[in-house]
């Protein structure tokens, strides 16, 4: 699923996190990626100043230089 609006504030960070969530509840496996240089996520799923919250340096890393792109971790189970 991918959720896209190039308006801002139209509420496409809470839904997308809200959604990742409620579909990892069920025992899907989901990788949430976000693209907005505002980082919403971190602050929807509760994990501003955790190890997740690395600024974005890995997707950066994959877009500019090829770099895999690996997740960083779980902010809840499946997640």
């Amino acid at each position: 699923m991918v959720i896209i609006n190039g308006k801002g504030g139209v509420g496409r960070s809470i839904l997308s996190a809200a959604i990742a969530a409620a579909l990892a509840r069920t025992g899907l496996q989901v990788l949430l990626i976000e693209i907005d240089e505002q980082g919403n996520h971190c602050g929807d799923l509760g994990t501003t100043g955790t190890e997740l919250a690395h600024d974005g340096q890995a997707q950066a890393a994959a877009i500019l230089e090829g770099k895999p792109l690996t997740p960083t971790g779980e902010a809840r189970a499946n997640l």
